[in-house]
């Protein structure tokens, strides 16, 4: 659910960058839709925190680790942040050089290039996660992370109770054909 989480940001986060392109009519449903979507990425992400937590606390140093976190989160979306505006900057500039030149190729560069960045975070973010989420070892099963490790068992020993009960019947199949029926 920690990648889910992302993807569905990223999802809500895409839908906020292609609304200035539909009609108006289509407007709130696609901002609605886009909140909905970091509302659930809020609850995923939520109710993943703290078995992944749990995870790294090794020495029972759980309110250490959640100090960091929320140290390191605050930097990254501070650092996240000005880079953004220095960004919205360059491209507000880009496409201003665009307008005085009278033509219309700066606006269409900045806005591709908006999206081509957009893009290529959006891709290195997934790819990111996803390396982290795979490297997690969680020591704690859920019902879904219990029935993805049960599986396996699950399905050997409905096999060897099916291929038992077909020899139980065999056998009985095979008495029952040695012993003559009295006349």
């Amino acid at each position: 659910f920690r990648l889910f989480a992302d993807v569905i940001n990223d999802v809500g986060l895409l839908l906020d960058m292609l609304a200035p392109l539909f009609d108006r009519q289509y407007l709130l449903w696609i901002m609605s839709l886009a909140t909905l979507c970091k509302v659930m990425c809020g609850m995923a992400a939520g109710a993943t925190k703290g078995s992944i937590t749990q995870h790294f606390a090794i020495r029972g140093n759980m309110a250490d680790l959640n100090a960091k976190e929320g140290t390191q989160e605050t930097l990254v979306s501070l650092v996240g942040m000005l880079l953004g505006i220095a960004l919205a900057h360059n491209l507000q500039q880009l496409e201003k050089s665009g307008q005085e030149e009278k033509g219309n190729n700066h606006y269409c560069s900045s806005f591709a290039l908006s999206w081509i960045i957009f893009v290529v975070l959006t891709i290195v973010h997934v790819w990111a996660n996803y390396l982290g989420v795979a490297l997690l070892r969680l020591r704690t099963l859920n019902r879904e992370r219990t029935t993805v490790a049960m599986e396996k068992v699950i399905d050997a020993v409905v096999t060897a109770t099916m291929e038992s009960h077909d020899d139980d019947n065999d056998t009985i199949r095979e008495n029952s054909e040695g012993v003559s029926s009295p006349s």
